[in-house]
């Protein structure tokens, strides 16, 4: 995972951490609720939203779907 642009580095590293960098490679689909992407990825915007460009890249640039489950019922 070289080249990745500086403002997504940190993330991808807490993520590779998360998940595991064996597993983590092109074509992984991640599925999370916001709560525990909160904890392996912190944001001051604790909402959805604060994800969409991190969320966006993996899937563009790496192939990687990061999906974030409803955790409401």
């Amino acid at each position: 995972m070289n080249n990745v642009p500086e403002k997504f580095q940190d993330d991808i590293k807490a993520l590779t951490n998360y998940i595991g960098e064996n597993k983590f490679k092109r074509g992984l689909n991640i599925e999370l609720s916001l709560s525990e992407l909160l904890k392996a990825v912190p944001r001051k915007r604790r909402r959805a939203d604060a994800y969409n460009s991190l969320i966006a890249y993996l899937n563009d640039e790496l192939n990687i779907t990061l999906t974030l489950k409803n955790s409401k019922k």
